[in-house]
């Protein structure tokens, strides 16, 4: 081979390579989000359509054909109604005046790469509190008919969309003309940078409102609950008293709970500190919490089985053991890193790997992995804990339908993939250390397992 021969090999291997790489981004920064930007929304319509127009019944609706159903439940949806809309300005307001007046003890997340440190106020327990009282007065008044809300969630599914997709543009123009300290900048590509978003810390007013906290935790978690206290006061005006629908709204409320107890460390966990404010968080916990994690409540409303007080009670002890431990695991993280592993966890003084880093700007720092404990059993034990928990309060459906049983589904995929993330970025930021620490740890979530 003479060498215009090899050079010509070498330039086509080149555009190849090249042409390889570009079919890729096009995949990966258009085709994906544009892909789960048109199916997304259409399921959450389609389940609420299956619920508050077919009643969930799931032979009516097959029997419909599919093209029927998915008209006829985008039919029932709209874009809601002045009920749906008055109740969505009204709550959205309350979350944010909640950041605003409930206080609380500061705290800081950690830095970003530019050396920006958000900080925020433990008023999330505050706001569950508050909201599970007025919740509370509500269900407790018959003047409040759960079931005509209940049979709302088609015209609320199709409101929630129709916000979900317009506040995502809010954060798009924001990030454009206005954003806030932190992170932010674009892909050069309009469809990806709405959906992923452009800000990592969007704030208003000053930046006393965090516009990721509105819709992550005053928003998506706690409509969450709304809609299990709703379904669970339509199951009992409908059908009576049962044991499976009250096992379900308990564990998933002590849970939430538990999630606002837990408030400071979620704004420290890789949804906050990696995703930036765009379709894929916001539209996904304005939209997506309410009505896809709420299956399970949706689904038992009409279709609760019969189930003894026994039965109540063994799944929900399992479940609490479930959410404690899972509770204690993040404990024992939190405790390790804040007393340097001074501490005793099991027993012992802990098992720790000092992971040293730069920053950006070359400052060298220092991170504890702890690697005794749960997180010796594995790197992401909480993960275990949080499936079981869900599976726990999807178990009194029994096994009837799938339905009920979609959220942990779900839950398995995105925590796994979650973990994957999660890897990656501590391979990238610690290097030999976190493969120190992988020989240490050696199961990602499944001891023994995987």
């Amino acid at each position: 081979m003479d060498e215009s021969e090899a050079g010509g090999s070498g330039n086509v291997r080149e555009v190849e390579e090249e042409s390889s790489c570009c079919m890729m981004r096009f995949l990966h920064y258009t085709v994906v989000p544009l892909l789960l930007m048109l199916t997304t929304p259409n399921f959450s319509v389609l389940l609420a359509g299956y619920v508050g127009h077919y009643h969930s019944d799931y032979q009516q609706a097959l029997g419909d054909g599919l093209s029927k159903f998915f008209w006829t439940s985008w039919g029932a949806a709209g874009v809601g109604d002045w009920e749906t809309w008055s109740f969505l300005l009204v709550f959205s307001i309350y979350g944010l005046l909640s950041q605003l007046v409930l206080g609380g003890e500061e705290y800081t997340g950690p830095a970003t790469k530019s050396g920006h440190v958000p900080r925020y106020r433990h008023s999330g327990f505050r706001y569950f509190l508050l909201t599970a009282v007025i919740m509370a007065v509500l269900v407790g008044s018959d003047a409040f008919s759960g079931w005509y809300w209940y049979n709302k969630l088609p015209r609320f599914a199709g409101a929630l969309n129709l916000y979900g997709f317009v506040f995502c543009i809010f954060l798009y123009v924001k990030g454009r003309l206005s954003p806030s300290p932190g992170e932010c900048g674009s892909s050069g590509n309009f469809i990806f940078d709405y959906y992923w978003g452009l800000e990592l810390y969007p704030r208003m007013l000053g930046n006393r409102i965090d516009l990721k906290m509105a819709t992550n935790n005053r928003f998506g978690m706690m409509m969450w609950a709304l809609v299990v206290w709703v379904c669970w006061k339509a199951q009992v005006e409908h059908s009576g008293w049962n044991w499976a629908m009250a096992t379900s709204a308990v564990l998933q409320t002590i849970y939430i709970g538990k999630f606002y107890w837990w408030e400071d460390g979620y704004m420290n966990s890789i949804d906050i500190i990696m995703d930036r404010a765009g379709y894929y968080i916001c539209w996904g916990c304005i939209v997506f919490v309410p009505i896809f994690y709420t299956s399970t409540s949706l689904y038992l409303t009409e279709r609760s089985p019969d189930m003894p007080l026994w039965g109540a009670i063994l799944i929900l002890t399992a479940g609490l053991a479930m959410v404690g431990l899972n509770y204690w695991a993040d404990q024992q993280r939190r405790e390790a890193r804040k007393t340097n592993g001074d501490c005793t966890i099991w027993f012992r003084k802990p098992t720790v790997v000092v992971a040293k880093y730069s920053t950006q700007d070359g400052e060298a720092k220092e991170s504890l992995l702890l690697a005794s404990g749960f997180w010796g059993l594995s790197r992401h034990i909480n993960y275990l804990f949080e499936v079981l928990a869900a599976f726990c309060w999807e178990l009194p459906s029994l096994f009837f339908s799938i339905i009920p049983y979609l959220y942990v589904m779900f839950l398995m995929v995105l925590l796994l993939h979650r973990s994957h993330r999660d890897e990656l970025k501590c391979k990238q930021k610690y290097g030999k250390h976190w493969d120190e620490y992988c020989r240490v740890s050696r199961y990602r979530i499944v001891p023994f397992v995987f």
